[in-house]
Parts: structure tokens; C-alpha cells; sequence
């Protein structure tokens, strides 16, 4: 009985193209700006997942984001350093400067500055040049997007000049020296990343009476971190944080925004879709089948074999559909990360799992009310049309 199904879902080869395509497009849909959003989400909390050292993440109460800083005075490094049971701190901020090339364009650069002594925060994949350079005085590492793209000028010859260690700069209207270059997670905004030493961003911007963001600290062996993270809230009255705790932090800050409605409305209209050009299509396949079910349910077919024979035509349908769906999807977001641009892409597990229930959900559905409909006919009358 299922190959005949599978007979009558391919009869009419229009209807059934259409079918397959509208599960295609939702399944594509929901896939690709999915993982769009995941990855934006990932960026947003990028500077965690680049500095993995630090278990506590300090800063004013007024921090939200680590883009939406209160910056903090430098006593305050001192005062987290005397809490029971931290092993180190460090400072950290970040900012935003302007650069200027050589050819006389200015960007607006993110700034990190770490701390000259310990480099706690410094890159952790080099590309070119080593960490410790950042100890020279202007010294400063770029992030090897910023220096393949934004940062390419046209040289003599005109053809694409790259900066290379030893090229300078002028940032806030002093000279800085590329010591470094380093391979560093995109942010969500695509500007250039920059790093450098904790003085020198203090001597790029004396017009701040404070400058730091955040301080980095690390729990003594067999110390529990949440413990001492409520000694630092007790004792000092900054805000403190688990890595973890900054990330989600982080998320909740960014989903705020807007961007989950944005990219939850593009979701919400491919399972939409899905449901519109699905449910019509496979409506329409099984009012043209209608005789050829009348026949069999004249010849003793039972309920139950026309209900799992309408369940395979879906469920062949929806493996069809949703696997070129998922390989188009999947095709798009590798040439997104091949062509390393600014677009984010994350396609976890879990947005396959989901993508995968809601067409299931969408073929049961559109199968469950075409049941409805075969089942609800009269044998004896759709023949006799």
C-alpha cells in the first residue's frame, strides 16, 4: 500500500514540485536565519569567549554590555585585589578611537586594553608577531579581519597593500606601531579590533578622568567562585560575575535590542509559509487522490491503512523538502564563513533539532486534516462522480 501512496503523491508532478518546494523554503528559512541570529548572538558576548583566563568579571554597576561601559577609577583594582579569597586581578577596558591610515581614511576602531605587566586579556591565537610586544611602547595588535579588509589600502603600483609588523598609525592623533597580528572572534559591530597596552590607552586618553572598564580576576585554588563573587558585591558595591554569568548577561542584554523580533518575525514567516504553501499543496494532491481512496476503502481498506498511507506521502514529502532545505542552508552558511565577511553564522545541533520539529509539525498537521477529509467522504459517492 505505501508504494501505491508513493504512486499518488508523484502523479500530478506540478502539485508535487510545488509541495517540495514549499517545505524547502520554510525548512531553508528557518535554518539559515536561525543560524544568523545564533551567530550574532555568539559575537555579542565575543570579548568572554576571547579572554578565557579570568572566572570573575568585575565592573561599576552601571556596566550592562561590555559595548555600554562605566568606567571605574584605578583604586578600584586594589580593593577587589584585598577581597578574601582572589588569587589575582586585572584591569581591562574598551573603547572606541579613531584611526587613521595612510592614505588619510579614518575608521573607528574598538579598543581593549590589557594590563602591560601580566598581558592578562592579550590574544590567545597569533597570527603574526608575539604578545609580549605589546610591552613596547605604541605597541598595538590588529585583528587579522580588520587588516584583510577594512584596513587594505591601494599601494603605488595600485594593487592592494596589507599592514604589516613595524607599519604605523595614528590613533587619537598619536603614532602607534602594529606589533601583532591576531586571530580574533568578529564583533557585532565590524569594526577594527585593537589591542594594546593598559598605559598607552591611558596616554591616548588623558581627557578621561577614568578609565577603567573592567578588572579580571581569578579565585584562589579550592575557593568557590560564587562565594567570592558575593564577597566582591559585599565588600566593594561593584558588580560582579562568573565568565558564564557575563555571558548570559551578555545575551539578555543583546536580545534586547530588537534584533530577536527582527530575526523571530523572518522565523515566524517561513513557518507560516511552510504551513500556507504545505497545507494547500498537500490538500490539493489528496482531493485529486479522493477517488483513488474511495477505491481502496470500497475494496476493505481500513481507516487506519488510509491514515498511514496519507502519513507516508507526508512523510516522504517532508524528507525531501527539509533535506534540501538543510543542505541549502548548510551550503549558504559555508560560503559565509569561507568568504570570512561580516555576516555571523552558528548552526548548532539545536537548530536542526527545532527546524526538524516544526516540519514534522507542519506535514502532521497538513496530513492530519487531509485524513479528516478522505475519511470524511462517502465511498459509494465520490465513485459515482
Amino acid at each position: 500500500m505505501l508504494v501505491v501512496a508513493f504512486k499518488m503523491l508523484i502523479g500530478d508532478k506540478a502539485k508535487f514540485l510545488g509541495l517540495i518546494f514549499g517545505i524547502f523554503l520554510s525548512s531553508f528559512l528557518i535554518c539559515q536565519q536561525s543560524a544568523i541570529f545564533l551567530g550574532l548572538v555568539e559575537r555579542s558576548y565575543r570579548l568572554i569567549t576571547d579572554i578565557p583566563t579570568p572566572e570573575i568579571w568585575v565592573m561599576d554597576p552601571g556596566t550592562e554590555h561590555i559595548d555600554k561601559i562605566r568606567e571605574m577609577s584605578d583604586s578600584q583594582i586594589d580593593k577587589v585585589r584585598s577581597v578574601p579569597g582572589i588569587l589575582w586581578a586585572a584591569p581591562l577596558s574598551m573603547t572606541y578611537l579613531p584611526l587613521k591610515l595612510s592614505n588619510g581614511l579614518f575608521h573607528e576602531a574598538q579598543v581593549v586594553a590589557i594590563d602591560q605587566n601580566s598581558l592578562l586579556g592579550a590574544p590567545q591565537h597569533m597570527v603574526k608577531g608575539v604578545v609580549e610586544s605589546l610591552r613596547h611602547e605604541g605597541g598595538i595588535i590588529l585583528d587579522q579581519h580588520a587588516v584583510q579588509k577594512a584596513l587594505v589600502t591601494d599601494g603605488a603600483d595600485g594593487k592592494p597593500s596589507y599592514l604589516k609588523l613595524g607599519d604605523t598609525l595614528e590613533v587619537a592623533d598619536q603614532y602607534v606601531v602594529v606589533v601583532g597580528i591576531a586571530q580574533l572572534t568578529l564583533g557585532f559591530y565590524p569594526q577594527p579590533i585593537m589591542y594594546m597596552a593598559y598605559q598607552q590607552y591611558k596616554n591616548l586618553t588623558p581627557f578621561k578622568n577614568r578609565h577603567l572598564g573592567f578588572i579580571l580576576a581569578r579565585v584562589q585554588p579550592g575557593e568557590n567562585v560564587e562565594k567570592v563573587v558575593q564577597h566582591i558585591k559585599d565588600q566593594t558595591g561593584l558588580s560582579a560575575f562568573t565568565r558564564e554569568g557575563f555571558k548570559w548577561r551578555s545575551i539578555w542584554y543583546f536580545l534586547g535590542t530588537g534584533v530577536l523580533i527582527n530575526f523571530g518575525t523572518t522565523v515566524l514567516s517561513g513557518f507560516l509559509l511552510g504551513i500556507a504553501i504545505v497545507g494547500i499543496m498537500f490538500y490539493m494532491l489528496t482531493i485529486d487522490s479522493l477517488p483513488f481512496f474511495a477505491m481502496l476503502r470500497a475494496l476493505g481498506a481500513t481507516p487506519l491503512t488510509i491514515a498511514q498511507m496519507i502519513y507516508f506521502q507526508a512523510l516522504v514529502a517532508g524528507i525531501i523538502g527539509f533535506g534540501l532545505g538543510l543542505g541549502a542552508a548548510t551550503l549558504a552558511g559555508q560560503m559565509i564563513i569561507l568568504s570570512q565577511g561580516t555576516i555571523a553564522f552558528l548552526f548548532p545541533p539545536l537548530i536542526l533539532l527545532l527546524a526538524a520539529f516544526t516540519i514534522v509539525s507542519i506535514n502532521l498537521l497538513a496530513a492530519r486534516i487531509c485524513i479528516r477529509r478522505v475519511l470524511k467522504e462517502d465511498p459509494k459517492i465520490v465513485m459515482s462522480k
